[in-house]
């Protein structure tokens, strides 16, 4: 029998994080979740899902636990709706990454890191294409998420793996403009479009970003 992959997901219990759990969860892998919070009651009796609880932003820790995995999945930090102020941000953003791949008892073979479609600029400005290039920084949140990029690209040279930085769009599932517009809708009510309807944005159902 082969033996099943490992994968440490960080942000387990976040928007992304449990979805992605549930759908690895019924593939051949084993899941070493990060969270600040508790393990679901429905997940508590998932053989191949090991919990672990604590905050990567405020201190290491995996000291007392030795782990070579095949891929780290780092999902954890604070979007743009959290409202921090630069520290926070850091905190959030960059410190988690650093922390996680500090981690001298880890080793991995790969890290996949989700980005944001903000380090393009003003999200509202503009279609995200194919050959889009990173643009201006217009808020601490951009700025932690580009500077986390540039942290990763600095573990990769020093780690010697591959990374991959996915710059995701807003989710539709993710509630603000398109509850706004899906709400508005259902009500038979008047949808108001802002900037007299030049105003383009992307999104991503949930499912296509799990996979």
């Amino acid at each position: 029998m082969n033996k099943k992959k490992q994968i440490i997901i960080t942000g387990a219990t976040g928007f992304l994080g449990l979805k992605l759990i549930n759908k690895l969860l019924t593939k051949d892998f084993y899941i070493i979740a990060v969270s600040r919070s508790s393990i679901p009651s429905n997940l508590n009796n998932q053989q191949n899902l090991r919990w672990i609880i604590g905050d990567i932003s405020e201190k290491l820790i995996f000291q007392n636990i030795k782990l070579s995995v095949d891929c780290i999945i780092h999902l954890a930090g604070a979007t743009i709706g959290s409202n921090l102020d630069e520290q926070g941000y850091i905190k959030a953003n960059e410190l988690t990454l650093n922390n996680l791949l500090s981690e001298e008892n880890i080793t991995t073979k790969k890290i996949i890191f989700t980005s944001s479609q903000v380090i393009y600029g003003d999200k509202n400005s503009k279609n995200i294409k194919e050959d889009s290039s990173p643009g201006n920084i217009d808020s601490a949140y951009s700025a932690s998420k580009i500077n986390a990029e540039n942290w990763l690209k600095w573990h990769q040279r020093k780690l010697q793996i591959p990374v991959i930085a996915l710059r995701m769009s807003g989710f539709i599932e993710g509630g603000g403009i398109i509850d706004y517009i899906i709400d508005r809708a259902i009500e038979n009510k008047e949808i108001e479009l802002f900037s007299k309807g030049n105003i383009f944005r992307d999104y991503l159902p949930v499912k296509d970003g799990i996979s």
